[in-house]
């Protein structure tokens, strides 16, 4: 069991690293091996101390929660992207205020 738990422990702490450094797509590859561990510790539960299950308890609330924030700036960003597609003419005043630009003006020349 003992194993099973520092194995656990491992995938969470690089599942971590994996969302600090915004390396995505690595997650995937890691969540297999944690429900894999995570199904394995489970089936002997009933020999798992109490600070075993809020040492891992704790870890997995801290991924959860940075991945929620990954998740929110990702769609701001993405957010901010189709703004900046749709409105591509807009600078900022020196308040700090959002202001469009100025498109110029085509001058037809008439011959």
């Amino acid at each position: 069991m003992k194993e099973l738990l520092k194995k656990l422990d491992r995938v969470l702490e690089e599942e971590k690293k994996c969302l600090l450094d915004g390396k995505y797509t690595q997650l995937e590859s890691l969540v297999e091996v944690k429900v894999q561990l995570s199904d394995a510790i489970a089936s002997q539960a009933s020999i798992l101390t109490k600070e075993a299950i809020v040492y891992i308890d704790k870890k997995l609330k801290r991924n959860e929660a940075l991945l929620q924030s990954a998740q929110r700036g990702i769609k701001s960003a993405m957010a901010h992207l189709h703004e900046v597609a749709e409105n591509p003419f807009q600078s900022y005043t020196k308040d700090g205020h959002r202001s469009p630009l100025a498109r110029e003006k085509k001058v037809s020349q008439n011959l």
